[in-house]
């Protein structure tokens, strides 16, 4: 596989710096995009030329949130399988997981901050396929 792209919706700076970090730390080669709502993301994604790998989306985003996004995502046309969704929220609401896992294009959950082992986790499921 190429180098990794990775897709970062979340209005979160502190996160966004966070997550970042830990995939410096994790020594992953890989460019990452950062948006901070949804509607940017769904805007990002049908201008792309490079259509990322792994899109790491929050769900409590003004604008548009994550859900809103995941809706647009499969009415515009863009869901192709070509990228994979992870949620990576601070909501740890049981509900919000279930509706989040609901849409087949959402790969996994996790909750913020994103921890080292869980993104490694996260690459060796792209790179398997």
């Amino acid at each position: 596989m190429s180098k990794i792209e990775i897709l970062l919706i979340d209005d979160s700076l502190a996160f966004n710096h966070l997550t970042r970090l830990t995939i410096k730390q994790a020594g992953i080669e890989c460019t990452v995009t950062e948006v901070h709502n949804g509607l940017r993301g769904i805007e990002y994604l049908k201008e792309a030329e490079i259509i990322p790998h792994i899109i790491l989306l929050d769900i409590n985003m003004p604008v548009m949130d994550g859900f809103e996004f995941l809706e647009e995502y499969m009415a515009a046309g863009i869901d192709k399988n070509l990228s994979h969704i992870y949620m990576l929220t601070s909501s740890s609401q049981e509900a919000d997981k279930q509706r989040a896992l609901s849409y087949h294009s959402v790969k996994g959950y996790f909750e913020k901050p994103l921890e080292k082992n869980d993104l490694l986790s996260i690459i060796a499921g792209i790179k398997n396929q």
